[in-house]
């Protein structure tokens, strides 16, 4: 924790092994940031993280299916402009493995929305103008690909 002057002090908390990537927003709306961390070890699931208010993380035990997935990484993002951020996972494999959206209800409970995402990179904004978050994709082999969001 910082105590105010840029000095940190260990709070000793341990959260999941091999997180490759981790985000920290108001997940459930209380004013605070919490944080979700996804690993890129199989076995190891996404892990979603509440605040106490006081900076400890309690495990919210939450499943997202992804325990024998690899994650590489991870965006929070309003998708689908409820005004809670969603997660956009960043899956790995050799053999390629689709990304996923789950979408966070405001009680830091995430559902998978169904979208599907084949990429090798992607930029998320809103290119048409309309609200909503827009998405550029691209693979290597096929070059970047423009997708309005039309409903989550």
């Amino acid at each position: 924790m910082n105590d105010g002057h840029g000095h940190f002090e260990d709070t000793g908390q341990k959260l999941t092994q091999y997180g490759h990537g981790i985000g920290l927003a108001d997940f459930d709306g209380d004013g605070d940031l919490d944080a979700m961390i996804v690993c890129h070890q199989m076995q190891l699931p996404t892990q979603v993280y509440l605040n106490d208010g006081r900076g400890m993380l309690i495990d919210t035990g939450q499943d997202f299916g992804d325990a024998r997935i690899s994650a590489a990484d991870l965006n929070l993002l309003d998708l689908d402009g409820d005004g809670w951020l969603d997660a956009h996972i960043l899956y790995y494999s050799e053999t390629g493995v689709p990304d996923k959206v789950y979408l966070n209800d405001g009680a830091a409970t995430f559902r998978d929305s169904g979208l599907v995402l084949e990429e090798d990179f992607i930029a998320w904004g809103d290119l048409d103008g309309d609200g909503d978050l827009d998405i550029v994709i691209g693979c290597f082999r096929d070059g970047a690909q423009i997708w309005f969001n039309r409903q989550l």
